[in-house]
């Protein structure tokens, strides 16, 4: 509804002409009509509807006027009531207002007088409307009021509440706001806020500035700035400050503001303390990054363990077909006419062609049996930790005249495992010369052992045996080895001479497959990483 135009009006009265001539003037007025001849029938279009204002007789068939004031005051106590009569009758004017009638007009009446009755009543009806409102809003905000000391008081994190000087406009620049934000006094808050700052009791803050109890220092000045901006909501800002047992606390400070009418007059500052929360935080992400680096481990494991299975497939499916063509070709090489004709010279330059690429093949197919075939493996319980050691010792001149820093970890759990000492050695100085061949002065080489447990994502991944492996990794920081080259680092038929000692590399992988383990690279912009596995049980058979 516009004001005191486009209300919806009922007009009740028995006689037609009076219902006409009041929807008439009305509806001049740019008001929406309907009419009842009853008080029964006014009660059914009101359900029906909705109305803003009822215009009735007092004298109606059924229902009387008097009845629908005292009905509708019950059940529809927000649409206004204007009692019309031809009786100059004061007990019944009086008795309508004290129902809830907005006014009381006695015919005859002409249309100014009606019209001035009609929009008195709509206003009236307007106001009582706005004061009712009003009034709930208090009622609520008394109950919030309420409520908020209760949750202040035991909300798990410290949230005092701040008062500026004066209430400041928010559309000021951002060096004019930020001196009466930091001179706000503290005037009110929680325990866990006042324990944050070595206090027993909130009363000990009180009138205290934002700058003594929430951060000010130059680091905070993109918190107040982004808060500002954002027209004072919600904006945090993590510190890390000295707790009270002088060990650094991580801390998320948060301000929210209270914008009213354009200016800042109160806001909240909260302070959680985060640290446990880190913590928790740079656990998972350093367990996330041992899982991703197991799974990359196993995934490369599983394609090389197919690219062995389908080499030898492959070898042995060439091998009698080869040595037919050779056979056929040597033949005809020794077969050839003691006369030689016209086409003897092309003829014989072909045949030694085909001897010579079949050899070649067959110094291929050779080295391929050999690549996939498994040597026998003098199984002994050693410590591998001890042999790693022994290397170590024995690279020890050739470390210090690098310049490189070395760095040792091996794991105190690690036991005697069943494995060839001299071939495992051979793997740790394989590995340690990639390393140190790659390395400049100063650079850093960390040679760490652990026994680790796959995950249950691993055991699918890799199909693996064991419950347990024996964990071998050695990292450098050098030449990044591109995604596409570290997939063929350790394939005997792909060169690889600018990422290191490739054969030692693929002497290594086999050593370590004939062992039941699994190698893996991995290189990136913190540097190079080989790891190896090898299962930790096994029996003497």
């Amino acid at each position: 509804m516009n004001g005191s135009r486009d209300a919806r009006i009922l007009v009740v009265d028995d006689r037609p002409d009076m219902c006409a001539t009041l929807s008439r003037w009305l509806t001049s007025e740019g008001h929406f009509c309907s009419a009842a001849s009853s008080g029964e029938a006014a009660i059914e279009l009101l359900k029906r509807a909705e109305f803003h204002l009822v215009v009735s007789d007092i004298t109606v068939p059924g229902l009387s006027g008097i009845d629908l004031v005292t009905y509708m005051k019950r059940s529809f106590p927000n649409v206004a009531v204007l009692v019309v009569t031809a009786v100059d009758d004061r007990e019944i004017a009086v008795r309508s207002v004290e129902l809830g009638a907005y006014g009381y007009l006695i015919k005859p009446f002409d249309r100014n007088e009606f019209v001035v009755n009609v929009s008195e009543a709509l206003e009236r009806r307007r106001l009582t409307l706005l004061a009712q409102e009003h009034e709930r809003g208090l009622d609520a905000q008394v109950q919030l009021n309420e409520k908020y000391g209760k949750l202040v008081h035991f909300f798990p994190y410290g949230i005092a509440e701040f008062v500026v000087a004066s209430p400041i406009r928010t559309d000021l620049p951002h060096e004019d706001l930020l001196p009466s934000i930091l001179d706000a006094k503290l005037t009110g808050g929680n325990i866990a806020f006042a324990t944050s700052h070595g206090h027993d009791r909130v009363d000990d803050l009180m009138g205290v500035t934002l700058r003594a109890v929430f951060p000010s220092g130059k680091s905070a000045g993109e918190l107040y700035r982004r808060w500002i901006e954002s027209g004072f909501q919600i904006s945090s800002l993590e510190t890390i400050e000295n707790g009270l047992d002088r060990d650094p606390r991580h801390f998320e400070n948060t301000l929210l503001g209270n914008v009213q009418q354009g200016c800042l007059e109160t806001f909240w500052g909260i302070r959680r303390d985060i640290t446990e929360r880190k913590r928790v935080q740079e656990q998972l992400f350093e367990k996330i990054k041992i899982i991703d680096e197991l799974y990359e481990h196993l995934v490369q494991s599983c394609k090389s363990k197919a690219i062995a299975e389908y080499a030898a497939r492959v070898a042995h499916e060439l091998r009698q077909p080869l040595a037919i063509i050779g056979g056929f070709a040597r033949r005809i090489g020794k077969e050839r006419p003691a006369a030689p004709t016209m086409d003897d010279g092309p003829r014989a330059n072909a045949v030694t062609i085909i001897i010579q690429e079949v050899e070649r093949l067959e110094k291929i197919l050779d080295r391929l049996v050999d690549y996939t075939s498994h040597k026998t493996v003098q199984w002994q319980p050693v410590n591998p930790n001890d042999l790693v050691q022994y290397v170590l010792s024995i690279h020890e001149p050739k470390i210090k005249e690098k310049g490189v820093r070395l760095e040792t970890e091996l794991g105190s759990d690690v036991g005697e495992i069943f494995l060839d000492a001299n071939r495992f050695q051979e793997v740790v100085r394989n590995l340690l010369t990639q390393a140190l061949e790659f390395s400049l002065p100063g650079e850093l080489i960390r040679v760490q052992t652990a026994v680790v447990v796959p995950s249950e994502r691993a055991h699918e991944t890799g199909e693996l045996d064991s419950n347990t492996y024996f964990e071998l990794k050695i990292h450098h920081v050098g030449k990044i080895i591109p995604a596409e080259d570290a997939e063929k680092i350790f394939d005997p038929f792909a060169t690889t001479k600018d990422y290191g000692a490739a054969i030692g590399l693929v002497l290594s992988k086999k050593i370590v497959e004939d062992h039941q383990g699994s190698i893996s690279v991995r290189s990136n912009e913190d540097g190079t990483l080989f790891t190896v596995w090898l299962p930790v049980a096994r029996s003497l058979s």
